[in-house]
């Protein structure tokens, strides 16, 4: 697995301003009840996120989704919906953070101890 924080150049344009969804993609996220219009995912909003990258393909992740985009090219193979602490560790291992050093409370908003909350604040 290859953790990068830069947006990989694009060498395909899509016109419509939006990803090709594989046959693959709209059933995985039909099986997985994601509730997503695909006609309202754009290339650049997806392009935006923290990606991580295995075996050729692109993982962006969107936290306030709880949604893993699998994307090879302009197509989105794949589609994932991940529980909120397992998007969490995977977004501290993309931008270089120590997951066990964050306080969880704060990250979903919760954190009633402020300055005095032993653990770091950060926002995903």
């Amino acid at each position: 697995m290859t953790v990068s924080r830069n947006i990989p150049p694009s060498k395909q344009r899509c016109s419509c301003g939006s990803f090709h969804w594989s046959n693959h993609a709209i059933e995985r996220k039909q099986e997985r009840n994601i509730r997503l219009d695909p006609s309202t995912v754009s290339i650049e909003y997806v392009r935006s996120l923290p990606y991580y990258t295995n075996n050729g393909c692109y993982h962006y992740c969107d936290s306030k989704e709880g949604i893993t985009y699998y994307v090879r090219g302009n197509e989105i193979v794949t589609i994932i919906k991940r529980n909120p602490i397992a998007m969490a560790r995977r977004i501290c291992e993309i931008k270089g953070w120590n997951f066990n050093e964050l306080c969880r409370d704060h990250l979903f908003g919760n954190c009633k101890r402020g300055d005095k909350c032993k653990y770091v604040h950060k926002t995903l």
